[in-house]
């Protein structure tokens, strides 16, 4: 079998398709499916003989990971299998990062990277209560009504240490911004 170009396999393939009856098309798009949960069933087989995870950490080298595993599963490999110059080739020719797909994961975990912040009470303070107070409840009716704030959905609220008293609380669009803000309220308040 001599090698072919892709455009000119891609070729070929559209014009099998195009030369197909309606009935033949539908065997073949249901093959494919079956072929898809085929893929989809075994993927989980390997994901029960894994341990659980002890972290919810992402790690560098997962994704390099996870797309190892699917290009392996798509050619029918498993981890481990010596990959022939064919694979190899394909392996280290294969560049997903013009895939939407795979530009949203990149983002993500870049995004994820570039910002951990973590809410952190403020010194001699405590979390007295964080929510999204988006509605009001009506318990005649039991019916719930949008509530608009103009500083946002988002209280969060501190209360002293060690003996409590008054709280300290403030608003934001986003669950940071709200604690950010009443951060900055204890601030005011103890300055």
């Amino acid at each position: 079998m001599t090698e072919k170009s892709l455009s000119v396999l891609v070729e070929e393939a559209k014009a099998r398709v195009a030369a197909m009856s309606p009935a033949e098309r539908d065997a073949m798009w249901q093959a494919q499916r079956e072929s898809w949960v085929r893929g989809e069933m075994a993927m989980g087989e390997t994901a029960t003989l894994m341990p659980p995870m002890t972290t919810n950490m992402v790690k560098p080298l997962d994704l390099s990971m996870l797309l190892r595993s699917a290009f392996l599963t798509g050619r029918g490999l498993k981890e481990g299998d010596k990959l022939s110059d064919a694979d190899h080739a394909a392996w280290t020719g294969y560049d997903p990062s013009p895939l939407r797909v795979f530009q949203r994961i990149e983002a993500a975990l870049q995004s994820r990277a570039a910002d951990p912040w973590q809410p952190v009470a403020p010194e001699g303070w405590f979390l007295y209560s964080a929510a999204n107070e988006h509605t009001r409840i009506i318990y005649n009716g039991d019916k719930h009504e949008p509530l608009p704030h103009a500083e946002g959905p988002w209280r969060v609220a501190f209360q002293r240490l060690p003996h409590g008293g008054r709280l300290t609380d403030a608003r934001g669009r986003t669950f940071r911004e709200a604690w950010d803000n009443a951060c900055a309220a204890v601030a005011s308040e103890t300055a």
